[in-house]
């Protein structure tokens, strides 16, 4: 954590947001699991996006792949005063050191998120919702993720207020791992198989 607190403070001047314990415990997330690949939706001004691509180049391995709408809240994922990307340009502010390791898509998840996530199909990865937090875009996000995803990976979400019900299929196979202040993760488990028997 030593190497990301010693920039945190320039990192929130050049984004404009503020440092949140979620974002810390995301970045130790990272640097433990070492995932070769990170999908986000939702990247606003950068500032999480930022402390993904730190801890992946501490790591030394890793993509991050990225969707963000472009405008303000065209999707309806950051529709406050507080919450705009600035000129509509997502992930502006990020420092271009860190840009070798991160491919960002201007659109909807309704539109890429199926296309990128069949990219990594197979593969571990961690998968971060930040983006249009109504349940039926949560729940669309999330449906796809367990469809794609293998085993064992890490769904994590910001703000998560019962958007989807856990004992709900498919929503079941997410495991509760850890519960934050504004951060919930979960762990994919194995398909659970119907009992056929008569």
């Amino acid at each position: 954590m030593k190497e990301l607190c010693s920039d945190s403070h320039a990192l929130m001047l050049r984004t404009g947001a503020q440092y949140d314990s979620a974002c810390g415990y995301m970045y130790s997330v990272i640097r433990k699991l070492k995932p070769l690949n990170i999908i986000e939706t939702g990247v606003q001004n950068g500032f999480s996006t930022e402390i993904f691509l730190r801890a992946m180049r501490a790591n030394g391995i890793g993509r991050l792949y990225s969707i963000d709408s472009g405008s303000t809240s065209t999707d309806g994922s950051h529709a406050t005063d507080s919450n705009q990307t600035l000129d509509g340009i997502p992930g502006q502010f990020i420092n271009p050191g860190l840009l070798d390791r991160w491919n960002l898509t201007i659109g909807l998840s309704s539109e890429f998120l199926e296309d990128i996530l069949m990219k990594v199909r197979g593969l571990k990865i961690i998968f971060h919702h930040d983006s249009d937090h109504g349940a039926g875009n949560v729940r669309f996000e999330t449906k796809l993720f367990i469809k794609y995803a293998r085993v064992g990976s890490i769904f994590a979400m910001h703000d998560w207020s019962g958007q989807f019900d856990i004992n709900e299929e498919p929503f079941n196979r997410l495991e509760p791992l850890d519960t934050q202040s504004q951060l919930r993760l979960w762990r994919l488990k194995p398909k659970i198989k119907k009992n056929t028997a008569l």
